[in-house]
């Protein structure tokens, strides 16, 4: 079976990387999150997977949807259906 690119650590490095320029960087990220700031620079670079509860931590402090993390199939500006209707 011929391995998702989406689901590429790479890719899934690239995202998050992108998350944390959004939010001003990965110190904020990381304070957002309630992570490491080293776990989130190594995830943001590729050198490991979030695991279960950080990517659980990273989506509802970031407030993503975690499909989107691992995947990249939902656009940022589609609510998930957990946040519509909720105002950050």
């Amino acid at each position: 079976m011929k391995p998702n690119p989406a689901t590429d650590p790479v890719h899934v490095a690239q995202r998050i990387k992108g998350l944390c320029e959004l939010f001003g960087g990965p110190l904020e990220a990381a304070r957002l999150c309630n992570l490491p700031v080293t776990s989130i620079e190594q995830y943001a670079a590729g050198k490991h997977l979030p695991g279960t509860m950080a990517l659980a931590a990273l989506g509802k402090g970031l407030s993503v949807p975690v499909d989107w993390i691992l995947f990249g199939e939902r656009s940022l500006s589609e609510p998930s259906e957990n946040t519509k209707g909720t105002i950050r």
